[in-house]
């Protein structure tokens, strides 16, 4: 039985959504179950079982059902927003919510991290290690025009693997983006750079992040 990584759960929860994982692994399959409260309501969210068999083969590794129980809840997240706001305030409580959990995630990360030497420093770093213990692989790509703008790409991004096989969901893309851009405008904010994050995907899984710095504080 493998828990919700308590990292997350507690984030969640100073968020007020009250986030319940237990995994149950039988031969190759697994069954999750989820449930979130937002506010004031309560609600089962999902039961949900998959098959490893289904995954990409880096998946079909005993290191990484935290990744999968993130995944499946931040899946479910959508669902439940779908249902609840239109296109537009989904996004913007995804993305809302990504900034508010990795502005704590990365106050405890960095603690007794040594001093960032510069902008471009602090974006390494949100893209090598803060990336990676969110979604256990660092970004593929980095790209600057030193200029204030970075580029960030990420080949097979687990969130988009399904819209390979149905296309005609590509509309739902910006959902899933939503939150893992929440995710670095909040690091880098935190960190001293006052930015935008604007995300693109023309070819599923592999995505685009394009971060605009406004403006660079210093922090020790």
């Amino acid at each position: 039985m493998y828990l919700f990584p308590d990292a997350f759960k507690n984030h969640f929860l100073s968020l007020n959504i009250q986030v319940n994982c237990l995994e149950f692994r039988t031969g190759c399959s697994e069954m999750l179950l989820l449930s979130a409260s937002w506010s004031r309501n309560t609600t089962k969210i999902c039961q949900y079982e998959k098959s490893y068999s289904s995954y990409p083969r880096q998946m079909k590794n005993a290191n990484v059902p935290s990744f999968d129980a993130f995944d499946a809840l931040m899946i479910e997240i959508i669902k439940y927003s779908n249902s609840v706001s239109s296109d537009d305030s989904d996004i913007r409580f995804l993305e809302s919510l990504g900034v508010n959990v990795s502005e704590k995630l990365i106050e405890k990360a960095t603690k007794d991290h040594a001093r960032f030497i510069n902008e471009l420093d602090i974006v390494k770093y949100v893209c090598t290690e803060f990336w990676s213990s969110v979604y256990h692989k660092q970004v593929d790509t980095l790209k600057t025009n030193y200029q204030d703008v970075y580029v960030l790409i990420v080949n097979d991004f687990q969130p988009l693997v399904k819209f390979e096989s149905i296309p005609e969901g590509i509309s739902e893309i910006p959902k899933y983006l939503a939150f893992p851009s929440g995710l670095l405008k909040g690091a880098l904010c935190s960190l001293g750079l006052n930015c935008v994050v604007a995300a693109d995907c023309e070819q599923p899984p592999t995505c685009k992040f394009t971060v605009t710095v406004l403006s660079y504080r210093g922090i020790s």
